[in-house]
């Protein structure tokens, strides 16, 4: 089958820049005040970082594309925020964690991220650091089979699930800002620019930043996938419309970087954009990912038959497409409380956490925004995250897991988040 393709410019309504990230290398030192550098290193790299953010942003607005959110990741908090802990170290963090707080707000960046909790020690912190701000957010670096690891992982989920001292923490939204992460993510240069697995590598002082972009594209994939109509036509049509629709993106960001280091004498470096495929919020199905796979003629229901096949097929073409510079997952995102068809699945028991497991076999991402009962058992949470990382490391996948326990819900109830982010969806079991 042939199929019309569109101008760039008649796909540029079709998505929207989700993040313009900066990623950042902070030390212990850099929280120490430094009368010669007019403060300290960390508010320094706050505001320089929200320079070349909003750089970015200007020239992509320019260019007619919208921007929803800049944002800051760091290098594991553990490398730059625990040495400095000579006493309480829960004061020390919450004291510092203020600070950025403000320093993002005096700033105008949206979101941060601290990189990843990497050792049980570690883990205790993630709870302070999430029930601070609505801002910030954290991970956990997991390997295959530390089953240490992803014990005390579960009851971090869960000790996040019962904060109730904000709008930002009630019904269990503490969990939206943390993860498990595979220990392959952000590897091999390749950051991923969405939260909140993002992690950033520790550099060498000096050393400049880097930024990368993530998309939302649920209606574009809806469009190109639906041209299609068959999985057959994947590799060629859906692969040259969305090479067409990226390429202007990919020059403008080149352009932003390439001027601002002309200007500010810079050496900041451009990572390449996250191209997986990332549902909106739109009141119709047209925003989601699920909706958009179920246009082809080989799948009927998403999760049935010819499903797999589908997001194979989809997910080899986002990672070749040709003069793309890539980074981060790159494969297709099916966060259930994020899609409305998948939300719908659920909804109706037509679809499964062990479903989503399945697909990310073939296309990443993991297992993503999935409701899950108050009384769900550690262990049980345990073993699902020990199967990401499972899967992730057999496979060389960037996979991770973020569930959320909502408090005083079970199986079969439908979870009533109060969030601009989320839409509501039936909880799941486990297993």
């Amino acid at each position: 089958m042939s199929s019309t393709s569109g101008s760039s410019a008649d796909l540029k309504h079709l998505f929207c820049v989700r993040t313009v990230t900066c990623f950042v290398s902070l030390q212990s030192e850099d929280l120490n005040h430094c009368p010669k550098a007019g403060g300290d290193g960390l508010t320094s790299t706050i505001r320089k970082a929200s320079d070349v953010l909003r750089h970015i942003q200007s020239v992509l607005e320019e260019h007619g594309y919208v921007v929803q959110t800049t944002r800051l990741v760091t290098n594991p908090f553990g490398e730059w925020l625990l040495p400095l802990t000579n006493g309480d170290t829960a004061i020390t963090v919450q004291t510092t964690i203020a600070k950025i707080d403000r320093l993002l707000e005096q700033h105008d960046i949206e979101f941060c991220a601290l990189g990843p909790a990497r050792t049980v020690d570690e883990l205790p912190v993630c709870i302070n650091i999430c029930s601070q701000s609505h801002r910030i957010s954290c991970s956990a670096r997991l390997e295959a089979n530390d089953v240490a690891m992803a014990r005390a992982a579960a009851e971090t989920v869960m000790a996040l699930s019962k904060l109730d001292h904000g709008p930002h923490v009630a019904n269990g939204l503490a969990n939206f800002r943390f993860c498990v992460a595979s220990s392959n993510c952000n590897r091999d240069g390749s950051p991923i620019p969405f939260f909140p697995a993002a992690t950033a590598i520790l550099r060498t002082p000096g050393t400049e930043m880097t930024v990368a972009i993530g998309l939302e594209n649920g209606a574009l994939a809806h469009e190109l996938i639906g041209r299609c109509r068959s999985i057959a036509n994947i590799p060629t049509e859906f692969a040259r419309d969305m090479t067409k629709a990226l390429t202007p993106l990919q020059e403008a960001c080149e352009k932003a970087v390439c001027d601002y280091n002309t200007s500010a004498g810079s050496a900041i470096r451009y990572l390449g954009m996250d191209t997986s495929l990332n549902p909106s919020l739109d009141p119709t199905l047209q925003g989601s990912v699920a909706a958009a796979i179920e246009t082809l003629d080989e799948v009927q229901t998403f999760g049935g038959p010819g499903s797999l096949a589908a997001a194979a097929a989809i997910t080899t073409s986002l990672q070749s497409l040709p003069g793309i510079l890539q980074t981060g997952y790159c494969g297709l995102m099916l966060p259930v409380c994020e899609d409305r068809r998948l939300a719908e699945l659920a909804d109706s028991n037509a679809i499964r956490i062990s479903d989503l497991l399945s697909v990310s076999h073939v296309c990443g991402v993991g297992v993503d925004t999935v409701p899950i009962a108050a009384d769900s058992s550690i262990q049980e949470l345990q073993g699902l995250m020990l199967d990401v990382v499972g899967l992730a490391t057999r496979w060389g996948k960037s996979l991770s897991c973020r569930v959320f326990p909502v408090p005083g819900k079970r199986v079969g109830d439908i979870t009533a988040f109060e969030s601009q982010y989320m839409i509501n969806a039936k909880i799941l079991p486990i297993s």
